[in-house]
């Protein structure tokens, strides 16, 4: 069977039974969300053994942390929906190079919002409200996080890339 012929028959598949089908496209997802949250909750009582002061210090970059995940959870369903678009009108070319831009925008986001974070996430973290008692180990956390940035921001886009192409299960 080719490619072009199993998309046919997925596209048949959901709608003969839409139900089905949405459900066969949303449990990767909810289990990808499950095993997040498990991971949140078992850093959570890691981070507990070390004291209030090593929560009230995450604490602090959750709203960055949040920020950097809503910004490429917008622009990334932007991708998706623009590269889906490209590849339902059969428009290899146009589906390629949206993903290429995708690619290219996450490279730059992640670069920019690693120097401006470098630069003034201690002053960020002092203008969300951080007292002095928890600052250095709140700037501490985020300077460590902000080598992961660019992973978890091209991350994000590259999966968008592949749910734009139809594809749910791949992580």
């Amino acid at each position: 069977m080719t490619s072009v012929d199993q998309k046919s028959s997925r596209l048949n598949e959901f709608l003969e039974s839409p139900e089905k089908g949405l459900w066969k496209l949303a449990w990767p997802v909810m289990a990808g969300m499950g095993i997040q949250t498990l991971y949140t909750i078992v850093d959570m009582i890691f981070i507990g053994r070390l004291g209030g002061e090593a929560i009230a210090a995450i604490a602090f970059n959750m709203p960055l942390f949040f920020f950097v995940l809503g910004l490429t959870m917008g622009l990334g369903a932007g991708v998706t929906a623009s590269i889906a678009r490209f590849i339902g009108a059969k428009d290899k070319v146009n589906a390629d190079n949206s993903a290429e831009h995708a690619v290219v925008m996450g490279v730059g986001i992640s670069i920019i919002l690693t120097i401006i974070v470098t630069i003034y996430g201690r002053d960020i973290l002092l203008g969300i409200g951080a007292p002095e008692s928890v600052i250095d180990l709140s700037w501490s956390y985020l300077r460590v996080i902000c080598i992961g940035l660019p992973f978890m921001v091209l991350s994000a886009f590259f999966r968008s890339i592949l749910v734009g192409e139809g594809d749910t299960k791949f992580p």
